[in-house]
C-alpha cells in the first residue's frame, strides 16, 4: 500500500496523504476521512516515507499510520534527512478497516514530495 502528496507541506499542520491513482495531491491536505479500506485481514507493518526535500527540523514529518482514524505504533520521522522507516512495529486489520497515513509537521516546514508505503501480510 502507499501514500503520497506533492509540493511543500503547510507548516505546523496535520495533514493526511493518501493514493489517489493518477491524480496529484498537494501536501496541503487535512481530510481525516481519506482512508483507505482494506480488502482482507492481515498485518500491517513495514512503513518506509521518502521526501524529496528535507525538513527544517528534528521534528519535521512525524508519520503515522492510523487504523479508523485513530494512531498505531508503526511510525517515523524524517527530521531534517530524506527518509524514515519503521520496522519494528505492527498492527492487525480486518476487512473494511480504514488505514491512513498522517503527517505532523512544524513551523517554517520546508518537506516535500513525500512518499510513502508499507506492506499488509
Amino acid at each position: 500500500m502507499s501514500a503520497f502528496c506533492s509540493g511543500v507541506a503547510t507548516a505546523g499542520a496535520t495533514l493526511f496523504l493518501f493514493d489517489a491513482g493518477a491524480t496529484l495531491i498537494t501536501c496541503t491536505d487535512t481530510t481525516t476521512i481519506l482512508s483507505k479500506p482494506i480488502a482482507s485481514a492481515g498485518t500491517i507493518r513495514n512503513l518506509n516515507v521518502k521526501v524529496q526535500s528535507a525538513g527544517v527540523g528534528a521534528g519535521s514529518g512525524v508519520m503515522t499510520l492510523q487504523k479508523g482514524g485513530v494512531d498505531t505504533t508503526v511510525t517515523c520521522t524524517v527530521g531534517v534527512g530524506t527518509t524514515c522507516s519503521d520496522t519494528t512495529h505492527s498492527f492487525t486489520v480486518v476487512a473494511g478497516d480504514l488505514i491512513g497515513l498522517k503527517m505532523v509537521t512544524v513551523g517554517g516546514e520546508t518537506i516535500a514530495n513525500v512518499r510513502a508505503s508499507w506492506e499488509k501480510e
